[in-house]
């Protein structure tokens, strides 16, 4: 939350070609111009990390510019400046926009080129230049929000830095320029202007740092200077107060990490692990390492940087020394995926072999086996012979004490729509079973188990599902934290527009938009503006198809028609408007473009005035029910209906089509038992009706003849 509360601006990559920011992102905000930036500012590319050797920021002023994939969670949708790399250009054609966002998000903290960030009442302050820089000092002058002094004027020289505290009474420095190619002092000027009586200071020197320092004060302007030679790490406080009132008190945790920083660490006496791409070898097939580019691409979630094919030679071996200062008990665990046969493998520790079983398992499915033994003080050798000629991938080998708690990962399932699934743990080791309850609702079915978090979501990885309707599924826990997103279907439904796999500017699967001059927008492409997917809103699916004044319809591709049986349906719709009050109607049309089926006009509502991150969920659904005489193709159309103006903009929201099991009428006079084959209901005027009403009622049935019904 911390975080976020910070960011104020971030830039969303919904372009799939590459994963850098444009060129001139960081212009004018926070890059640095520096020997080290190894291009000049008029030149292609110049601002890419791959150029800019300076890690130094120009300005404090400014939070750091997150890139991100999309904003998931609610609290990263409160951002407030939210940027898609497609279209940034509408937003920021011109530097100076850019600069008058920023500067409308984050409030000035300093006047002069000295790094000043503020946090709260902390300040962290450098000098931005590299040793190669002309500029060997900068300045600062910072308003005081917590002394009741009026501010501070900072000079420091080349390489400095600090981190600055303020407090009503006094301020406290901590001032670092430690280099070791030189003993020369460098010189620090602190300046406290506003101070009601000469100020007090104490200087404490860490580790073996140097110092001197003068001081000068100035009564009749309450000017207090602090001029500090050293070199290496120094505390200083200033003691010091003026005549300011309504100072800010909300400040930074004052709370050491601990007492005695630095210190040794004591001994490891934890797990080792050591990657297979690093270990002695003979006979293998090969080392897939990822540096290379020719690793297996469809292996995936090994460690490190590859793994090692072990073949199917009888003579392939892995070994491996590890010097322990401790003999112990422990259990070595070999990583593997073995998508070839079950066998077995001989291992031997220190001379005493045994043979382990290595299960089948399905690709990409990394296990553990186990052989435990005692290891001694010293060297120690490992060594892995595939006398059962098993062709499996190796990635780790594992050494793990015996009184060691074991690494366990996290496991958290989200909630869902039409169903629950709850985990037997909320924590496994790598390797062990979790086993998930499945509880649809009614008349609904599980359909898949997102993994959502970290490269798992990126990578659209599942729990494989053998069986739909199981109570349970079990699986393998990952050597990683787990978050899973179970996917219920209503098994009524025919179909659903799902945005789960739409990023921002692209159709959702199968559907097609006509906008204004005839223009297409359709699936498969991305387009930068005009009918394409808007994402971060609040409610409903957090996405929604943006269209305009034409229509968006689903079924005419062909590779995506949507096909429908003889029997009863509803669609089910919800549109909210992208600026004002557009209305529409829908429709179901059959093959041949007639409409059997259309909706009252609605007004687009409520207004997200031009927002991706408004709230929509007070979008009201409709529904509209229909019946088809006759299988085939049909297409869903939604259609402006609005009159005048130059775009009528629409979002929308949701879209599905379900079956209906209609409930047999009762109180029925004079109808006969093959009367029930009904397909439609017509009222005397010739008005298509949803169930039997009071009266007379005109039935349409199966074998194309007609009869009336009188209902009580």
């Amino acid at each position: 939350e911390e975080v976020v509360e910070k960011t104020k601006i971030v830039v969303i990559n919904d372009k799939a070609d590459d994963y850098t920011a444009w060129d001139d992102l960081y212009n004018g905000l926070y890059l640095q111009t520096d020997p080290f930036n190894q291009k000049k500012e008029w030149q292609w590319n110049y601002g890419q990390w791959y150029n800019n050797l300076c890690y130094f920021k120009s300005t404090g002023r400014y939070g750091a510019v997150p890139i991100v994939t999309g904003l998931y969670e609610d609290l990263a949708k409160k951002i407030p400046v939210q940027v898609k790399k497609s279209n940034y250009t509408s937003r920021w054609n011109t530097q100076a926009k850019k600069q008058a966002d920023f500067n409308a998000q984050y409030p000035e903290v300093s006047t002069g080129d000295l790094y000043v960030n503020r946090y709260k009442n902390q300040l962290v302050t450098y000098t931005p230049y590299t040793y190669m820089n002309e500029k060997k000092t900068a300045t600062a002058k910072i308003p005081l929000q917590y002394n009741t002094c009026e501010s501070l004027e900072l000079t420091w020289g080349k390489l400095s830095g600090g981190i600055i505290r303020e407090y009503s009474d006094h301020i406290d420095f901590y001032l670092n320029n430690y280099r070791n190619d030189t003993t020369t002092q460098v010189l620090d000027k602190i300046v406290v202007v506003g101070a009601t009586e000469e100020p007090t200071y104490t200087v404490t020197k860490r580790t073996l740092a140097t110092h001197s320092t003068t001081k000068e004060w100035d009564a009749e302007t309450g000017t207090f200077t602090l001029n500090v030679k050293h070199l290496g790490a120094l505390d200083v406080t200033i003691n010091c107060a003026g005549t300011a009132t309504e100072r800010s008190t909300d400040m930074a945790s004052s709370t050491p990490l601990t007492a005695d920083l630095p210190k040794q660490p004591e001994d490891y006496a934890g797990e080792i692990i050591i990657e297979a791409e690093n270990l002695d070898r003979k006979d293998v097939g090969s080392v897939a390492l990822t540096n290379s580019g020719w690793w297996a691409q469809n292996v995936k979630d090994f460690a490190g940087m590859g793994y090692i094919d072990l073949g199917t030679k009888s003579t392939a071996a892995l070994r491996h020394q590890l010097k322990l200062k401790k003999a112990g008990d422990y259990d070595i665990y070999v990583r593997y995926c073995n998508s070839t046969k079950a066998g077995k493998v001989r291992i031997a520790v220190n001379g005493t072999s045994s043979l382990v079983d290595f299960e089948k398992t399905p690709l990409n499915d990394w296990r553990l086996a186990k052989v435990s033994a005692t290891l001694k003080e010293g060297n120690n050798t490992f060594i892995l012979t595939n006398t059962g000629s098993v062709g499996m991938y190796i990635d780790q080998i594992i050494y793990m004490p015996v009184d060691a708690a074991p690494q366990k990962f996290a496991v958290a399932v989200r909630d869902a729509e039409n169903g629950k699934v709850e985990a037997d743990v909320t924590e496994a080791m790598e390797g062990e079973t979790v086993t998930l309850t499945i509880t649809p609702n009614p008349g609904c079915q599980l359909k898949e188990l997102r993994v959502v978090n970290s490269v798992y979501f990126t990578e659209g990885k599942t729990i494989p599902i053998e069986d739909p309707t199981a109570d349970e599924i079990k699986f393998a826990m990952f050597d990683d934290n787990v978050t899973i997103q179970p996917v219920f279907v209503d098994m009524s439904t025919v179909y659903k527009l799902d945005f789960g796999n739409s990023l921002n500017g692209t159709i959702p699967e199968g559907w097609r938009a006509t906008q204004e001059n005839n223009d297409v927008h359709q699936y498969p492409n991305t387009y930068g503006s005009g009918a394409r997917v808007f994402t971060g809103f609040k409610g409903y699916q957090g996405s929604a198809l943006y269209w305009r004044n034409n229509n968006a319809e689903f079924g005419k591709q062909s590779a995506y028609p949507l096909k429908l049986s003889v029997g009863s349906y509803k669609l089910t719709f919800a549109q909210a408007a992208w600026k004002e009050s557009p209305r529409y109607k829908v429709q179901i049309l059959n093959a041949s473009g007639r409409v059997i089926a259309e909706s009252s006009i609605y007004t687009a509502t409520p207004n997200a005035n031009g927002s991706t991150v408004a709230n929509v969920s007070s979008a009201k659904t409709y529904e509209l029910p229909f019946d088809i005489t006759t299988a085939g193709n049909y297409t869903i159309r939604f259609v402006n209906m609005t009159t005048g103006g130059t775009f009528q903009e629409f979002l929308l929201l949701e879209c599905r089509i379900n079956t209906v099991v209609k409930e047999e009428p009762d109180g029925i006079a004079g109808i006969s038992t093959d009367s029930r084959n009904a397909i439609s209901i017509y009222s005397p005027a010739g008005v298509k009706l949803n169930a039997l009403q009071p009266g007379v009622n005109i039935i349409r049935e199966a074998n194309g003849k007609t009869r009336k019904v009188f209902v009580k």
